[in-house]
């Protein structure tokens, strides 16, 4: 089994400033997640006109076409206006790397220069900072797989942020995401909408 996994870099094409602060302090702050059914976010959020879904390969030494990322930015409508949704879905191939041994996903970061924006979206009267689904398609996003991030990180910088998603648990015995896999789709929410039309590795 592969060992280690390449860190993506990922451009989202936001700038920073009108978001409120998650955070004051250059620290890695972790963003509670909760997942919301396919059917309640699509009834909050519609893709951006003109904006369609990003997929973005990447590749680990060895192993061609090891996977891509797929993304997309939807706009909120009725309680959910003014707000932005990004999503994201790893897909990994069926592939193995240069010791023939399959891929895996650990652990992923990608640049996110704006603030996540605490939100509840499911009712429930606690605010989080982040949405998985796992039960249906989103926009162009295609069906998601079952498994979520076991962790999911904001880190913000004096111009920008990052964040990280892990997708594996040794102490809890829950594996990294196997080749041939999709993870599934989790949301980051923000009120500022993107400047980019991209996502670059």
């Amino acid at each position: 089994m592969k060992t280690f996994t390449k860190t993506l870099a990922l451009a989202t094409g936001l700038t920073l400033g009108l978001a409120a602060p998650f955070v004051r302090a250059d620290a890695i702050t972790p963003l509670t997640t909760e997942n919301l059914p396919s059917a309640t976010f699509n009834s909050l959020f519609q893709p951006i006109s003109g904006d369609s879904v990003i997929s973005s390969p990447f590749t680990y030494q060895g192993s061609p076409a090891s996977g891509n990322v797929v993304s997309q930015v939807f706009q909120g409508t009725g309680p959910a206006a003014g707000l932005y949704a990004y999503a994201y879905q790893y897909d990994l191939n069926n592939v193995t790397d240069s010791d023939n041994s399959p891929v895996d996903l650990k652990g992923t970061s990608w640049k996110f220069n704006s603030t996540p924006i605490l939100s509840d979206l499911t009712g429930t009267g606690t605010k989080v900072g982040a949405y998985t689904i796992t039960d249906g398609a989103i926009g162009g996003v295609g069906a998601p797989g079952t498994q979520t991030p076991t962790e999911l990180d904001w880190e913000p910088k004096t111009s920008s942020g990052s964040l990280l998603a892990t997708y594996f648990d040794k102490t809890q015995g829950i594996p990294a995401l196997q080749a041939g896999q999709n993870s599934a789709t989790f949301v980051v929410l923000t009120n500022q909408a993107p400047t980019q039309k991209f996502v670059s590795i």
